[in-house]
């Protein structure tokens, strides 16, 4: 799977995240990948200020048109006082995006996360469901499970240099039973498949 960041089709979007590309080259990039990988993935982002809602459901309407299997949303985050004109942290706003993208055969998998059938992100689905996961790279982090422990890796430079240290140098992290749990819950609640009790258990 590929994935590209869009962040947006409008061009007036693109300019105010100074970005150094316009909507035409993203197509582009999205049609040139599909050329070669069938599962193409984008991310999108909402609530842009100076943006309107219409301008977001133009987004989802070029989006859903393009050869796209999957499609991540996330929310501009604010600092100081910009603000989005529109209101996103509403629940006829979710709905609103669930349904366009529904009927664009887009189905929702977690609460930002949608993909056409069989084409859910696997990598999503073990980190919803508390599975192992190895982060290589900067800034990066990992979960192992296992013993009934739960250890957060952290990987500030890279995996192979990671794995010289010795385990008392490394900033890896042993989760709490309380912390287990609430990871546990956060991840599981953000799904459509919700509490797999026997795991809880």
């Amino acid at each position: 799977r590929i994935s590209i960041r869009v962040d947006s089709f409008s061009n007036p979007n693109l300019k105010f995240l100074d970005k150094k590309y316009d909507n035409l080259l993203i197509k582009k990039s999205i049609l040139t990948s599909y050329n070669y990988i069938k599962n193409v993935s984008v991310e999108l982002l909402y609530g842009i200020p100076g943006s309107y809602q219409k301008d977001w459901y133009k987004d989802l309407e070029i989006t859903t048109k393009l050869p796209l299997n999957h499609i991540s949303i996330n929310e501009f985050v604010c600092r100081g006082d910009q603000r989005s004109p529109y209101n996103c942290q509403t629940k006829l706003f979710y709905i609103k995006t669930n349904t366009f993208l529904k009927k664009a055969n887009f189905q929702s998998y977690e609460t930002f996360n949608y993909a056409k059938k069989g084409f859910a992100s696997k990598y999503y689905l073990d980190v919803f469901h508390m599975k192992n996961i190895l982060g290589m790279g900067p800034s990066s982090h990992g979960r192992i499970v296992g013993n009934n422990q739960v250890l957060i890796t952290r990987n500030s430079n890279c995996f192979k240099s990671w794995l010289k240290l010795k385990l008392h140098d490394r900033r890896d992290k042993s989760l709490t039973k309380k912390q287990i749990l609430e990871e546990f819950l956060i991840q599981t609640l953000k799904t459509n498949i919700g509490i797999n009790f026997s795991l809880l258990e």
